[in-house]
């Protein structure tokens, strides 16, 4: 993934291509498994902070804050499972005083 925080690219064998799921928000964290990665973004004011992934435009998910510049930091994203089994995405973060651990329903992220 390569990204001067306007526009974003992933690499697709040997070209790259342009990443247009992201739009103008900046990648707080990125985790690569089941040979595909996990982004999760946010604006600097922010509402919410948005997780997608490389391999299907469908799947979104998010979760509802309000941030403001500087006040959130990702630290860990785990991955068990995958979305056609069900599995869980765990994602560990700070917003100001405040740790969370948020738990994610996999299944649920597809949008049909």
């Amino acid at each position: 993934m390569f990204s001067n925080g306007v526009e974003h690219y992933i690499l697709n064998g040997k070209s790259q291509d342009f990443f247009p799921q992201i739009g103008h928000k900046t990648i707080r964290f990125c985790k690569n498994a089941f040979n595909k990665f996990y982004f999760v973004s946010s604006q600097e004011y922010d509402r919410d902070c948005d997780i997608q992934c490389s391999d299907d435009i469908r799947f979104n998910a998010s979760i509802f804050r309000s941030f403001e510049p500087g006040q959130m930091k990702v630290f860990d994203m785990h991955l068990t499972g995958t979305e056609e089994d069900g599995g869980e995405m765990m994602i560990l973060m700070n917003q100001g005083d405040y740790l969370y651990l948020d738990m994610i329903n996999l299944e649920l992220c597809i949008d049909d």
